[in-house]
């Protein structure tokens, strides 16, 4: 379904907390599987860093305008919880559902 000038985007929520990301990664779609760190460097805000929330939900967006907002068409992965525990932990998402 990727028609090429896609764009991946990866972030974490907090699961009780703010509805904006807390951190965010942005990359071109041009391979798969890939392979991206979240921490504290990709925060949105100084004040909201991803170390601050104990509980988190982690998903991904392939993006057909570029735009971070959800559109109708992008392509996504069902978002992931994750109790950070203070330590790097690996999630596995799969991209695979149209947002209506």
């Amino acid at each position: 379904k990727l028609q090429g000038g896609e764009v991946l985007f990866v972030f974490a929520k907090a699961l009780n907390g703010p509805p904006m990301p807390l951190a965010v990664v942005r990359q071109n779609v041009d391979r798969f599987p890939i392979e991206v760190l979240l921490n504290d460097s990709q925060s949105m805000t100084p004040e909201l860093k991803l170390s601050k929330f104990e509980s988190v939900i982690v998903s991904a967006r392939i993006s057909k305008t570029g735009t971070p907002q959800g559109e109708s068409g992008d392509l996504e992965a069902v978002a992931v919880p994750v109790t950070q525990q203070g330590k790097l932990q690996q999630v596995d998402l799969l991209i695979n559902q149209v947002k209506p």
